[in-house]
């Protein structure tokens, strides 16, 4: 999930150029706003791997997907994303985990198959899976949160 803040390209530009020390201060204060989004996501994560109602677990990938980790894989990022010339803080959550990928994403794609229809019974179909309703949750409080790490790094740059 991005949370992108528009109109500071020539900030990002000076600051990633010439201004190390606030850039990464900013990378540091743009992840903390996405953070909230993270630890929300990693709270809707079931404490303990999903089995399919037949048994099998995570069915073909048996016993190869590890569960243990899935909520401690989501993680906020920053990154600074060019596209049309223009440059963005971006605050980034996503997760690195096979089995929190899948969990994400189950049904989104095909609906059937008993671990897919398990997870959509059991866990809603909303997409990506906890990455989403944590995003709609915290959203304006992070945007709002990134705003404010960007002004401070204006106000910064602009003081010398």
């Amino acid at each position: 999930m991005n949370l992108e803040v528009e109109g500071i390209s020539k900030l990002i530009e000076r600051i990633s150029a010439f201004d190390r020390e606030i850039y990464l201060d900013l990378q540091r204060e743009v992840k903390a706003a996405s953070n909230l989004i993270a630890k929300s996501a990693q709270g809707m994560i079931p404490g303990t791997a999903i089995e399919s109602q037949s048994g099998r677990g995570w069915g073909a990938w048996g016993g190869r997907l590890d569960w243990s980790g899935v909520a401690a894989a989501i993680k906020p990022r920053f990154r600074a994303l060019k596209r049309n010339g223009t440059k963005y803080a971006v605050g980034l959550v996503d997760t690195k985990s096979a089995p929190g990928a899948i969990f994400a994403l189950a049904g989104s794609k095909t609906k059937s198959g008993p671990f897919t229809e398990q997870i959509m019974g059991t866990y809603a179909s909303s997409y990506p899976r906890a990455l989403g309703p944590a995003w709609t949750m915290h959203v304006d409080k992070a945007r709002g949160e990134i705003q404010s790490a960007v002004d401070k790094a204006a106000r910064r740059v602009s003081n010398g």
